[in-house]
């Protein structure tokens, strides 16, 4: 179990540098005569905030064993 909570850390990591990549990407190639979706970068942040959760949660259970 502990494995997989190492990997589901770095998947949340991953997923949330590929996605603010994708957020930048999409804000700045926009026409200038589009309106730009700011909802882009909610899941960056989501996906940054698992990842605090995660790296949280393994810190405590490699506390108490």
């Amino acid at each position: 179990m502990e494995r997989y909570n190492n990997i589901m850390q770095y998947v949340w990591l991953a997923v949330a540098i590929l996605s603010a990549a994708f957020a930048l990407y999409t804000f700045f190639t926009l026409p200038t005569d589009e309106e730009p979706e700011y909802m882009i970068f909610l899941l960056p942040l989501v996906a940054g905030f698992l990842f605090y959760l995660r790296r949280r949660h393994n810190a405590v259970m490699n506390k108490n064993n």
